[in-house]
């Protein structure tokens, strides 16, 4: 079969791009052991907004905000019980579309709320069993679209979910391990999207997605160091593709999963060096495709530049059936912010593969046999990472 390719250079525009695997790459670091600025005593979770990124600082009873690059800006909180003190502040999250700053206070048993620069707003909770109370309050997650905010209880076994006033809204689950059931659940986070909210379990060794009413929907995980097991799993987030990206604190390494618990890769060994976790505890996105991962035995937040995978999109139907004798195929071959240009796109034709090099658009006219034809299309950037194959059917009549 002869088949004949060509490239339009252009650059493509407006196409939709899907969850695929990331391959993040290591940055730099902020951090180091103390309580001067900038520094750290068990750094716990990590939040941002924009160009402002939050830490909690366990052990040093205070939230600092730095900016995208990691420059210390401010502090605040001490150790005490009072308005706008921590016992122990965990988890961090910020409301996108108000710059509302919520934080798990742990041993306080209660949430408080503060803007942007640490002014002190509102609390809720105390210690307790019934509605709005807390036994360990140890993971937030914000939903900025409707902005509920969900709180995981440690010791309590239970997500709660509440307005962002702190109105009590639901509450589910309780101890074990079946389904909807926790044990020492840690890390929140929801997709915005899907309004569906993942919770990590630091004693259940997995992940459980549910519905925003708290109906379990699926769960992936179990005790171990292969792909998609934990040791202790803390934080994890939620990205702009619907992946789940868990901190695996034990396993000293980062997992990311598609929204169905697939898992697609992971990042992180043991140690102290670049690009190494002891323990890490956060992750949250910024903006330039940069992942920041609290890594909290080393007192530092590590950053990652997420390179993506170049997309194949088609333009046209993606089934169709036709008498003529060949076809035209058009579509775009588009990178992610931060990642490689495109090198070459490849189509595979009855078994004939022809690979051109090209940057963005493409087409290409291909002969057809009778009955089924079928088109793979895939591009490579020039780190040498794949797409997904886009495929297209064409049945000759």
């Amino acid at each position: 079969m002869k088949v004949l390719f060509s490239i339009v250079l252009a650059l493509a525009t407006g196409a939709a791009l899907f969850a695929s695997t990331p391959k993040p790459r290591y940055l730099d670091s902020f951090g180091s052991k103390g309580s001067g600025d900038g520094q750290f005593d068990v750094p716990y979770s990590i939040g941002a907004d924009g160009g402002k990124i939050y830490v909690t600082d366990y052990a040093n009873s205070r939230v600092e905000r730095f900016t995208s690059g990691g420059v210390f800006k401010v502090a605040w909180g001490s150790n005490g019980h009072g308005d706008g003190q921590f016992t122990g502040p965990a988890a961090v999250a910020v409301n996108a579309a108000s710059g509302d700053v919520y934080v798990a206070d742990y041993f306080n048993f209660r949430v408080q709320r503060f803007d942007g620069d640490g002014t002190y707003l509102s609390q809720w909770g105390s210690f307790g069993q019934g509605e709005g109370m807390f036994n360990g309050p140890s993971g937030i997650a914000v939903n900025s679209k409707s902005g509920d905010v969900y709180v995981t209880e440690q010791l309590g076994n239970r997500v709660q979910r509440f307005k962002a006033n702190g109105t009590f809204v639901i509450a589910w689950g309780g101890p074990g391990s079946g389904e909807g059931d926790f044990n020492a659940p840690d890390g929140i986070a929801v997709n915005t999207d899907t309004g569906q909210v993942y919770v990590s379990e630091f004693g259940g060794n997995r992940v459980q997605r549910f519905n925003a009413k708290g109906k379990f929907e699926l769960k992936w995980g179990g005790s171990g160091g292969g792909e998609g097991k934990f040791r202790n799993p803390v934080g994890l987030a939620v990205d702009s593709r619907g992946r789940v990206w868990v901190a695996d604190s034990d396993n000293h390494r980062v997992q990311v999963f598609d929204a169905d618990g697939n898992f697609l890769t992971q990042f992180g060994t043991e140690g102290t060096g670049t690009g190494q976790f002891e323990q890490p505890y956060g992750i949250a996105f910024g903006p330039g495709a940069v992942a920041y991962v609290v890594d909290s035995g080393a007192n530092r937040v590590t950053r990652w530049q997420i390179v993506e995978p170049p997309v194949v999109t088609i333009k046209g139907r993606k089934r169709r059936s036709t008498s003529a004798a060949s076809v035209v195929v058009r579509g775009d071959a588009v990178r992610s912010v931060g990642s490689p240009a495109i090198k070459s796109v490849t189509a595979t034709v009855g078994g004939v593969k022809v690979e051109v090099t090209g940057k963005a658009t493409w087409q290409f006219k291909a002969k057809l046999k009778h009955g089924k034809n079928v088109i793979l299309v895939t591009a490579k950037d020039k780190s040498g990472a794949a797409s997904d194959p886009a495929k297209i059917v064409v049945i000759r009549k």
